[in-house]
């Protein structure tokens, strides 16, 4: 850990006065840092593709900021030492949301929505939890909800032997019944993974995403996770 902190230490340029272990790590191990100026918060994780799945996670916090539409934890390191990745972001002191809080977010997560592009997808694949997620483009709603959010995730519970093959439908049965149900779609700029450890109000009432697994999609996905 001293090898991490020290390195930290040399990219933010400041002393870390103190650091102590915190919850809020999901799958990583979560710290606080103090430092004269601010404190921080670093997430630890000794997983294979943890780097992969911080920088991931910092691309799609980058692009999130970008919109200027909902505030989300600056990163400012992102790394691996001695078989260790981390991340290092602002700290954000959190208080428990009330109505006004929950209609400011859902006002700013709306606004979120309404960056759009051409196709569904993302500039990179990124991760859902640890599991890796392609988010490869696709011109077509339907079509990129099957290939690479419900197909990867039938396969796994096939390999797993939780379903068997003649209960997974094919692409043919499929397209039509997606099609039917969601019409047409535009893309729209999600969080991806926006269950409620996943976004948080600050003392001073502003609303942050954290943690995102980010693509364009169905806006509506974003909620039902929610």
């Amino acid at each position: 850990m001293q090898t991490i902190l020290s390195h930290i230490s040399q990219e933010i340029g400041e002393g870390i006065a103190s650091y102590r272990s915190i919850p809020g790590g999901d799958i990583s191990s979560a710290y606080q840092l103090q430092t004269e100026t601010k404190k921080y918060f670093l997430k630890v994780n000794t997983n294979p593709f943890a780097l992969a799945m911080f920088h991931a996670e910092q691309k799609g916090l980058q692009t999130i900021e970008k919109t200027k539409t909902i505030a989300i934890p600056h990163v400012y390191v992102v790394g691996s030492l001695e078989g260790k990745s981390f991340l290092l972001m602002d700290f954000v002191e959190a208080k428990r949301p009330d109505a006004n809080d929950f209609r400011q977010f859902g006002t700013q997560l709306a606004q979120l929505h309404r960056c759009t592009q051409k196709d569904f997808g993302f500039l990179s694949d990124n991760f859902i939890g640890s599991l890796p997620q392609s988010n490869r483009l696709h011109p077509d709603w339907a079509e990129f909800y099957w290939h690479e959010r419900i197909s990867p995730q039938l396969k796994l519970a096939y390999d797993h032997q939780l379903l068997h093959k003649k209960e997974i439908p094919s692409l043919e049965n499929a397209l039509p019944v997606f099609r039917e149900i969601f019409g047409v779609v535009k893309p729209s700029l999600l969080h991806g993974d926006l269950w409620a450890g996943n976004y948080l109000i600050s003392t001073d009432g502003t609303p942050y995403l954290i943690d995102p697994a980010a693509y364009y999609g169905h806006s509506l996905v974003d909620i039902a996770m929610s």
